[in-house]
């Protein structure tokens, strides 16, 4: 292909390049995750997502109210995993130049997660696949999803889950 199509293997070397240091980057926040106390390990690993989508150029904030607490490993990887999703939906479709993400361990009862922006919106809340898997994996912890999207009105997505 590098003498046929001399652009277009660029491009495939490209990709491979970026997904490699993506798989790096996963490999070094689960290798930091098994050193870290579990609690420290979920904040730390939400925040290197949050800076992943900073070094994107797009403002993110995350921050963490209430205290937080021990959950289990079913429910850190679902919180993970919408965080994810979410900020990965920011960097590549939402065109957006703010996020926010909140973790908020203020209520005994739950953890709620919200991830928003300041995107172009929609006028569905319905989500790609994606935000079904999030779905998902929430609703078998006996959590929920609420959307709320609006034609230029960003995105906004919350979980809550019960501890």
């Amino acid at each position: 292909m590098l003498d046929n199509n001399p652009s277009r293997a660029a491009d495939a070397l490209n990709k491979a390049q970026s997904l490699a240091r993506e798989g790096l980057a996963d490999v070094r926040r689960s290798v930091a995750a098994l050193r870290a106390s579990p609690i420290e390990s979920r904040l730390l690993t939400v925040a290197a997502l949050a800076e992943e989508c900073r070094t994107a150029g797009i403002r993110t904030d995350f921050s963490v109210t209430g205290a937080p607490r021990s959950l289990s490993p079913q429910a850190e990887l679902t919180l993970y995993r919408a965080v994810q999703e979410g900020l990965t939906n920011v960097r590549k479709h939402a065109h957006a130049s703010h996020a926010e993400v909140v973790l908020d361990y203020v209520d005994a009862d739950c953890v709620r997660l919200v991830v928003k922006d300041n995107s172009v919106g929609g006028n569905t809340a319905d989500g790609g696949f994606g935000l079904v898997g999030v779905r998902e994996r929430v609703q078998l912890l006996g959590g929920q999803v609420r959307v709320q999207t609006e034609t230029g009105q960003g995105f906004m997505f919350e979980v809550e889950r019960p501890t």
